[in-house]
């Protein structure tokens, strides 16, 4: 089934810029392994206020398929660039900025979810207060709103698996963007493993991600 975009936050403006010139460059002539030679190769430090990802959780309550969904902002990270091209990169977040934009107007339940999420029930931020992802491979697509294959590896509460993204690569004269689609992820593949105590409620093992990284050009 062909998954649709989301876009729940004013990020969704920086997203659908980058669909709309992802015809710019394209990534790579062909499939790029993580380098091993890096010599001449820049580290690009992404812009922390313009990056971030969107997350989407699931619930079925009674007999309604519900969701939440929200925002977390990046601690660090960088695109390794060589050659007018991306040949990886690692970013991290910082999981203590995870934020809900659904329940706008229903500030006691949002500020609930957000402490039960962050507590050691889901994501136990005081633990483990960062998850990262690294880029080790890239391959680039025809077709579509994506022209790159990312693979990579994914750390969340300390549990590192493997984790391939489609992604839209943009490569102009002052940046490098990264633009992810939408991704299922098994929570469970990384110790999140809370259910929900009431019988008509149902915490979904699988959650959406979507990553809108940018770097500035030296």
């Amino acid at each position: 089934m062909k998954r649709k975009i989301f876009i729940p936050t004013a990020l969704g403006i920086f997203f659908m810029s980058l669909i709309s010139c992802k015809k710019e460059q394209i990534l790579t002539e062909k499939s790029e392994d993580n380098l091993t030679d890096t010599a001449s190769v820049e580290h690009l430090a992404i812009d922390t206020a313009t990056s971030a990802i969107e997350w989407k959780g699931f619930k079925v309550f009674k007999t309604d398929n519900m969701s939440h969904f929200g925002t977390l902002k990046f601690l660090e990270g960088e695109i390794k660039f060589k050659d007018n091209k991306v040949k990886g990169g690692v970013f991290s977040a910082n999981m203590k900025t995870l934020k809900n934009t659904d329940l706008i107007t229903d500030e006691e339940g949002k500020a609930q979810l957000e402490a039960h999420l962050k507590s050691d029930d889901f994501f136990a931020v005081e633990k483990f207060s960062t998850a990262t992802y690294e880029i080790t491979k890239l391959t680039p697509t025809e077709g579509g709103d994506y022209n790159t294959i990312l693979e990579g590896k994914m750390t969340i509460k300390g549990i590192t698996k493997p984790v391939s993204l489609k992604a839209n690569i943009i490569i102009n004269e002052s940046s490098v963007s990264i633009y992810s689609e939408p991704t299922e992820i098994n929570r469970k593949d990384f110790g999140v493993s809370f259910q929900s105590p009431a019988k008509d409620q149902i915490i979904k093992d699988v959650m959406e991600i979507q990553i809108a990284i940018k770097a500035p050009k030296k």
